[in-house]
């Protein structure tokens, strides 16, 4: 949440030195309402409206489109850049990536591709000796 937090800040800053944007509705992921915590500190002048199933807004599920459309095409990126396919999600096709990565590339690497504080990381870096 803090890296979602920060590069949605970062996002809001640029947006508002490039276009002027003084309001900015977000998708709420946290109860805290990080994103807005995080702008009052680094860009006060935009205000944000976190609201949950922000969707709703045609400016909101644009933005996840394009969004969606990026993280597919750079997991078809990393796959190609790795030589090994990378799935998407938890289910039963991750494990056996998982352990073809590492023994690939080492667990060095991991990071640069998977989330390594999910439950199929820590459990198969635990099966395989790689904490």
């Amino acid at each position: 949440n803090r890296l979602l937090s920060k590069l949605h800040s970062q996002l809001q800053s640029e947006l508002h030195s490039k276009t002027g944007i003084g309001v900015s509705i977000i998708d709420r992921f946290s109860s805290a309402n990080p994103v807005t915590q995080q702008l009052r500190r680094t860009c006060p002048m935009v205000r944000v409206i976190e609201v949950p199933k922000a969707e709703r807004y045609a400016a909101v599920a644009a933005a996840s489109v394009l969004a969606r459309e990026s993280f597919l095409l750079m997991m078809e990126r990393l796959s190609d850049e790795w030589a090994i396919s990378l799935p998407l999600g938890s289910g039963s096709p991750v494990p056996g990536a998982l352990r073809q990565f590492l023994r690939i590339h080492g667990p060095r690497k991991l990071p640069m591709v998977a989330k390594t504080h999910f439950k199929n990381v820590i459990r198969i870096a635990e099966e395989q000796n790689w904490k």
